[in-house]
């Protein structure tokens, strides 16, 4: 029922399923680790292990410009502050910003590896298209 995805009648359910043949199915998508079942599941045990993606947690937008990319904020809960970096672009974007937080290292938690930098608190990314990246600074 529902592609595996749920019991509820049809009308139940927040979204409509995908009524393609060729839909992805929870059957399937269990079998690869990298599908988007599973790369959910990793990003909501993600929020639940970290503090800095409460509910309750600081949120700062710290590259927000209209018409452009990446998208970058803030999350901070007590001394941890993670970086949530995004680029639905089809091309590579860069970005520098200032942050009051002067990180040693960043640990990348989910998503692609991107470049990224700390120079006397001014922060510098490059990522290509269609990515993301959420870390984790160290300071």
């Amino acid at each position: 029922r529902n592609l595996g995805f749920s019991t509820a009648p049809p009308e139940k359910l927040y979204l409509p399923v995908d009524a393609a043949a060729d839909a992805p199915n929870v059957e399937s998508q269990e079998n690869y680790p990298n599908s988007l079942l599973n790369s959910v599941r990793r990003l909501i045990e993600l929020k639940k292990l970290e503090p800095a993606l409460a509910a309750y947690a600081e949120f700062v937008p710290v590259y927000a410009r209209e018409n452009t990319y990446p998208f970058i904020f803030a999350r901070a809960a007590g001394k941890e502050t993670i970086l949530a970096i995004f680029n639905p672009a089809d091309r590579t974007e860069a970005a520098e910003f200032a942050l009051n937080i002067n990180a040693t290292s960043f640990e990348l938690l989910a998503g692609k590896k991107i470049d990224i930098s700390n120079s006397n608190r001014i922060y510098s990314v490059s990522m290509p298209g269609i990515s993301y990246a959420i870390y984790k600074l160290k300071y």
